[in-house]
């Protein structure tokens, strides 16, 4: 039971944490500035989240294990990559995006993002040190990705980004694997079993799992649309009580 317990728990705050401090970040950019944001609100509420946790479902129990199983199932519907809160991951069955002579009127239409405001994402490119968090992926050397060279984007396309090797260089507070940022070309994607060969040739270990992640929070600055909720805890209060009615009656 225990190792289900820890696997679960796991799940729940790696992925919370995930979503608001994966990483840490420089530079002067409004993504920059969102992801420090995100990463302070966390900081602050961390600590109490557990202690709430703990004091409602102590270590060992058969309730904490269906605790986290439960905040898993019912936050996993609404959160997203970017921490926007909205109609994200719902079952089929569910009829959310549509309710057809509602009592009261004829017709009454809904939509996952009603309520939202819309941040545009596009914007351009900034170089970007990042530093992964050492809970979710200790001893991981840092990263700078350098876009200098990387050209404007036209018509808002969306291109993939190609990432090479420039060098690893060592400061006091360890390695730091550069990486030259470039648009694909003709269908050119990243070699990283290159990089992750040069880079442990240099005497630094990295493993394909850190490389994909910094990769991902570097190209977030374009790939990751944010909202931003009118209401949120409104949303997510109204959304808990049919998530519970629907859990206590199901049968």
């Amino acid at each position: 039971m225990m190792n289900n317990l820890v696997s679960k728990e796991k799940i729940f705050l790696g992925e919370l944490e995930s979503m608001f401090t994966s990483a840490a970040v420089d530079g002067a950019s409004g993504f920059i500035n969102l992801m420090r944001i995100k990463n302070a609100y966390f900081q602050s509420i961390r600590d109490d989240l557990i202690k709430q946790i703990n004091a409602r479902a102590k270590p060992g129990t058969d309730f904490r294990e269906e605790l986290f199983d439960k905040l898993y199932t019912f936050f996993h519907r609404y959160f997203c990559e970017s921490g926007s809160i909205y109609f994200r991951n719902l079952p089929a069955f569910a009829k959310t995006y549509e309710r057809v002579y509602a009592d009261g009127e004829d017709i009454a239409l809904s939509w996952k993002t009603q309520q939202l405001y819309y941040v545009k994402s596009d914007q351009l490119i900034c170089s970007m040190p990042v530093r992964l968090a050492a809970s979710e992926y200790p001893n991981s050397p840092r990263f700078y990705f350098d876009a200098a060279e990387l050209a404007h984007k036209q018509n808002n396309e969306r291109r993939e980004f190609v990432y090479t090797l420039s060098a690893v260089t060592h400061d006091a507070q360890g390695a730091i694997i550069n990486l030259k940022v470039s648009h694909s070309k003709q269908g050119g994607r990243t070699k990283t079993d290159d990089i992750t060969k040069r880079v442990r040739q240099e005497g630094v270990q990295l493993h394909q799992a850190q490389l994909q992640k910094a990769c991902q929070v570097f190209a977030g600055q374009t790939e990751v649309d944010f909202f931003i909720h009118k209401n949120a805890k409104q949303f997510l209060r109204e959304q808990f009580d049919l998530w519970f009615y629907q859990y206590m009656f199901r049968e």
